[in-house]
């Protein structure tokens, strides 16, 4: 139960409800004070099987991330040999500075070197060969910090594949809000301005084809079938950021017709959903947005979210980070190759008519 997560002081109630479910009779259930001494037995004797393993591998690689949820700050640590991974330690910090993140490593690290019995002077963090982060600045200075005290340079430093994606999208994200900030969008809440207009127009857009409620998934999907459209371009999302956004404003700009007639043909009123699609698919500028992001997706983001989804290893994802970054260079000074279509990001042999 412990390890789901179940507090100690509710182990005994819960037994009790399973035992009476079953009309098993017992004599006592294991107390608050019992479950917490359990509890730190198994923390100890996890540790040490951890020591063991990592005493006998001189090349590993240490994972780490960080997310804040709810105002609070969580950061988890993992350490992989060539067979497995493991869960070096997970706690909650006050802040994300590098320092805090170095201190609580360390702690984690030292936790594990304190209990190994085979090999009183283990030091894990000369075994650590690699590091596995994100792309954020702090994280950097979290690796040059835990090197500082072996004066080990030699590690490498291993970078998420994916995160390039969530990079592209808040770079896009950023432009975005400048351009509606300048076009000023005005909505049907008391003519107020409403921030994010282009990320409602998406999710709204997305609800009418996937969501019960607020969309109308059933009629919806039906329409596109008897226009002739068997696959709809648009994708179920849940908050990614990687190349969903990308790929249903390509869907979107493809569908804008559709869906305009759809919406006002079939229904006798518009609910507030209804009615911002709407409004946002006659607003030249936020098509423009859409047909722009549909272009990156089809030239960019789409083929390499596909290549680093394939790719086992960091090291096989060099060639693709050399050939992006031409390619990004090359439509920085000639933007015409992306709105033409003359540029591709990986080369293949051209589809014969």
């Amino acid at each position: 139960m412990r390890s789901h997560g179940v507090g100690v002081e509710h182990i005994g109630p819960i037994l009790k409800y399973i035992l009476n479910l079953f009309n098993i009779e017992y004599s006592e259930l294991p107390s608050c004070s019992s479950a917490l001494l359990f509890d730190k037995e198994m923390n100890i004797l996890a540790k040490e099987q951890m020591s063991e393993i990592f005493n006998e591998n001189d090349n590993l690689t240490m994972h780490r991330d960080a997310t804040t949820k709810s105002g609070r700050h969580f950061y988890a640590v993992e350490l992989s040999n060539a067979n497995t991974t493991y869960t070096l330690g997970l706690q909650e910090l006050a802040d994300g500075r590098a320092e805090t993140y170095a201190k609580t490593t360390d702690d984690m690290i030292s936790d594990i070197n304190d209990v190994c019995t085979d090999n009183p002077n283990l030091n894990i963090m000369s075994k650590i060969k690699n590091f596995m982060t994100d792309r954020s600045a702090t994280e950097e200075k979290t690796n040059r910090i835990l090197m500082e005290p072996s004066n080990n340079n030699t590690i490498n430093s291993f970078k998420c594949s994916v995160h390039p994606l969530i990079q592209f999208w808040d770079v896009c994200d950023k432009n975005i809000k400048e351009i509606e900030k300048g076009e000023n969008f005005k909505l049907r809440d008391c003519d107020k301005n409403r921030k994010d207009t282009y990320i409602n127009f998406i999710e709204f857009c997305f609800k009418t084809f996937f969501k019960d409620g607020s969309g109308d998934p059933t009629m919806s999907n039906v329409y596109l079938k008897s226009q002739g459209i068997d696959q709809n371009p648009i994708e179920k999302m849940r908050g990614s950021r990687f190349n969903v956004q990308f790929h249903n404003a390509g869907g979107i700009f493809i569908l804008k017709h559709v869906i305009l007639n759809y919406l006002l043909k079939s229904k006798m009123s518009l609910n507030y959903t209804q009615q911002l699609i709407v409004d946002c698919l006659q607003n030249k500028t936020l098509i423009c947005i859409c047909q722009a992001l549909g272009m990156i997706c089809k030239t960019i983001t789409g083929p390499y979210w596909k290549a680093a989804s394939e790719k086992k290893t960091p090291i096989e994802m060099g060639h693709i980070y050399c050939r992006l970054v031409d390619v990004l260079n090359n439509i920085v000074q000639s933007p015409s190759l992306l709105y033409d279509n003359h540029i591709k990001l990986f080369f293949a042999p051209k589809r014969l008519s």
